[in-house]
């Protein structure tokens, strides 16, 4: 079993979750109505924490090309994506981004 903690906003929480064997830590990046969401900023300086063996999650609900653009840029391994997207615009997003890709789907 893999564990993801997901919505850190805080150095003490990513270190806490890489100190434990967390295998992903995940950042809230553009959802502004999550009280979990961070600014660049924040996530430009707790991306750069030692991750051991930990993957960085950048979690995105339906990201423009702007966004992809400015978050890839980030020290993250992942873009888990929330919203409706093809396996070719996934495809896409993964080779021009060099992230590997999380899907998100949601059950209504």
């Amino acid at each position: 079993m893999q564990a993801k903690v997901c919505g850190l906003t805080t150095s003490e929480q990513v270190k806490t979750c890489v100190s434990h064997g967390a295998n992903f830590c995940g950042f809230i990046l553009n959802y502004k109505k999550s009280h979990r969401f961070i600014n660049y900023e924040t996530a430009e300086q707790l991306t750069q924490i030692d991750r051991q063996n930990t993957f960085y999650v950048g979690v995105l609900v339906n990201p423009s090309e702007k966004e992809l653009k400015k978050f890839s840029k980030l020290n993250l391994d992942y873009f888990q994506i929330y919203g409706d997207y093809t396996e070719e615009k996934v495809r896409e997003i993964k080779k021009n981004y060099k992230k590997k890709i999380i899907i998100s789907l949601q059950i209504k």
